[in-house]
Order: structure tokens, then sequence, then C-alpha cells
């Protein structure tokens, strides 16, 4: 007999959960724009007055910990407690309170922020679909780079080679970017850098931002050519960075009605970005 005869299926809504969506957790925003209960209505661009959105206090406190540092810690102080005394309140609920209690512009900005973001992963998927490209990251994993160039180093090998790293940030409960600690003379395991280069062979040199690959550029004769990717980040400051390293070879990024375009100083031509696009170098 087949196991698989054996195998009862039961199906649970989503507000019947806790207010922790496990797959919020697991995926982070990503699961926020592929799920069918998101708590936004994408018409009318508000919050449903009614949601089955399962993300809760995870969400309430990814949203604040990821998309709007600098604000009063009493943001995620009223998300804990609001979840604590409401197991099964939905992320609508949550927000409807906090106005009730501080006012209707109360949230707004880190809400702004986050459907922001969500519009920017949904057009990511889109582009992901249609493109096919294999992320940055997954060619140059990070951490795997900067263990061969420590070993490159100890055995007086050329490659990988660092060529800057800077802006350190320390590690602590209000750590909100997904660095990961490295080793550090000053300071052993507590510390990460926000941007770092590494040539890794004699024509290729990739750029990192908080520790994902952002830009590689490629010098050998056959195959120049730069290679970009947000990271799913699709802020001013990873536009700022990826501008900063190819504005010499006559490229740059812009944004119009908040889509990534990619435009030439010396030929006109205006390609919408994607992540993992490749522009040749002449």
């Amino acid at each position: 007999m087949n196991a698989l005869e054996h195998i009862k299926v039961t199906t649970v809504k989503q507000n019947d959960l806790t207010s922790d969506c496990w797959l919020l957790q697991f995926e982070g925003f990503e699961a926020c724009a592929k799920c069918k209960l998101f708590p936004f209505n994408p018409k009318s661009k508000k919050l449903r007055k009614t949601s089955e959105c399962g993300g809760g206090e995870t969400l309430a406190l990814m949203i604040k910990n990821h998309l709007a540092q600098g604000m009063s810690i009493m943001d995620q102080h009223n998300a804990h407690e609001y979840f604590s005394q409401n197991k099964h309140g939905s992320f609508a609920d949550f927000v409807k309170t906090i106005r009730e209690k501080y006012g209707r512009h109360a949230w707004q900005y880190p809400l702004n922020k986050y459907k922001r973001h969500i519009n920017y992963l949904k057009q990511i998927l889109t582009e992901k679909s249609e493109h096919k490209t294999i992320p940055l990251d997954t060619h140059f994993p990070y951490m795997q780079v900067l263990h061969q160039y420590i070993e490159a180093k100890q055995n007086n090998r050329k490659y990988p080679k660092r060529l800057f790293r800077k802006s350190s940030h320390y590690f602590n409960q209000h750590t909100t970017c997904d660095c990961q600690p490295v080793p550090d003379a000053r300071s052993k395991y507590n510390i990460a850098y926000r941007d770092e280069a590494y040539q890794i062979s004699e024509h290729v040199t990739v750029y990192y931002y908080h520790q994902h690959a952002i830009v590689a550029i490629d010098t050998l004769n056959k195959a120049r050519a730069i290679t970009l990717d947000s990271c799913g980040w699709r802020t001013s400051t990873t536009k700022e960075r990826i501008n900063g390293y190819i504005g010499k070879y006559g490229y740059y990024v812009y944004q119009s009605k908040y889509v990534w375009y990619i435009s030439s100083r010396e030929i006109e031509i205006k390609t919408e970005f994607y992540d993992g696009i490749t522009l040749k170098l002449e």
C-alpha cells in the first residue's frame, strides 16, 4: 500500500493561526510579495479594513526594524504589547489600534516604505520569471569569497585580493541588516562592513554592499562586461553605491516613477533595470 494514502491533509485558515506567520519568518518580505492575503488593497493602495494577514507581530517588527530606522522604539513596544494581548489579532487590527491611540497618521512612514518595498519585490519576482538570471550572490557568495581571501593571504596567493573595506558597523539588538559578523583584529566577531570590494581574479572585481554582491566587473578582452544586482533592495543607497562603481564606465542607474532604469552618458540608451542585467564594456 502506498504510504501517501495514510497522509491526512488539513486546511487551516490564515486568521486561525497565531500572530506569527512562519512564511514571513523564513522568507522575510518576499513572503508578503507572494501572499494572497497581503494586508493592503493593491487597487486602492490602502490598508484593508479586514485582513487575514497572519504576519501580525513578526510583520510589525520587521517593518519597524528593517524599513524605519531611526524611529522611536515605542513602535516596537506597542507591537509587542498589542500581540501579547491579541494572539490572533491581524496586522490591520494592530495598525487600526495604533492609530486610534496616537492619531490617524501614526505608522504612516514605515507603512509607506513597506508598501514601496513590497512593490519592488513583486516587480523583481516578475523580472526573475522573464529574464531567469542567476543572482550575483550565487556566483560570488560573500562568506565564501571572504574565506578564500583569508586562505590566499595565509598562503601568499595573489587572489582573491581585498581592494577596500570601509564603513564598519557593530551588532546588537537593534541591528537591522542581515550581515554576518566577520573576523576583525580590532573587535573579534561582532563587526561587519557595509562597503567592500574583492578582486576575484586578474580580470574580475566584485563590489559588495552589506555583504551582497551588487556589481561584478569583468575586464577580460572577450568578455568585457558589468553585471548589476540590487539583491532585492531597490533603495536610494543601493542605487548610489552601484552608480559609484559603474560611473567611470559611462553608465548610471536612475529612478522614474519607482522604476529603475540604466542609461549611458556617451550613447543614448534607456534600459529597464533588472537584477542580473549585464552591460557590455566597449
